[in-house]
């Protein structure tokens, strides 16, 4: 809204060094791509860009090759998102922090999921699935319905719907969708992935 990008505009340029941890900054700008506000993003990933190429923080560095990558794959451009993508997961496993080794780990799979390269979709979660569980749960929550749709390329429905229903329980508990408790935006983010999975899966044509 009005007040965020206010905030935001007078935070930007304001100093030569970035306040806080590369994490705020990450969610920061990931808040502002999920509010629609790409301008707002874009110049936030370009000022916190400024800000660690000035002060050599690899770990800042990261933040906007993974805000890139995401816009990317947000917009469908898979072409476009590959070399960013493989930027960003390079830089945010260099940068030592748990968040961004997950976020860089997570955005790999998905673009191979987009990709269908089952291959390197499961060699990259590997990695994804090895950052600490308190940091990561959140990652592989949303790398699962990659997951899936990489089983599902292959004909593997059984797998699909494994990982399908390990995500609805990490949503919802055993209680099922519905369920009074589970968090509004990760529902939001994963389920309509995991629906369209269910339903392919379930499809005369995943049962085949």
């Amino acid at each position: 809204d009005m007040a965020d990008r206010s905030r935001v505009s007078l935070l930007i340029g304001q100093a030569e060094r970035f306040p806080s941890s590369p994490e705020v900054a990450l969610v920061i700008g990931r808040s502002l791509q999920a509010q629609g506000m790409r301008r707002q993003s874009d110049r936030w990933a370009q000022w916190i860009e400024w800000c660690a190429e000035r002060n050599g923080d690899v770990a800042l560095a990261a933040v906007p090759l993974l805000l890139r990558a995401m816009a990317l794959l947000a917009d469908g451009q898979v072409v476009d998102a590959s070399a960013a993508v493989a930027a960003a997961a390079r830089v945010a496993e260099r940068s030592g922090s748990p968040l961004l080794r997950a976020w860089g780990w997570g955005l790999a799979t998905r673009l191979h999921a987009l990709a269908g390269d089952y291959e390197s979709g499961f060699r990259d979660c590997a990695k994804l699935f090895a950052v600490s569980d308190r940091i990561g749960r959140a990652a592989r929550l949303r790398t699962m319905p990659s997951l899936a749709a990489l089983e599902l390329q292959q004909g593997r429905v059984g797998p699909a719907l494994a990982w399908i229903r390990t995500a609805e329980e990490d949503l919802f508990g055993r209680r099922g969708p519905g369920s009074e408790g589970a968090d509004d935006a990760a529902v939001a983010e994963v389920g309509p992935g995991l629906a369209t999975g269910s339903l392919l899966a379930r499809s005369p044509e995943g049962e085949a």
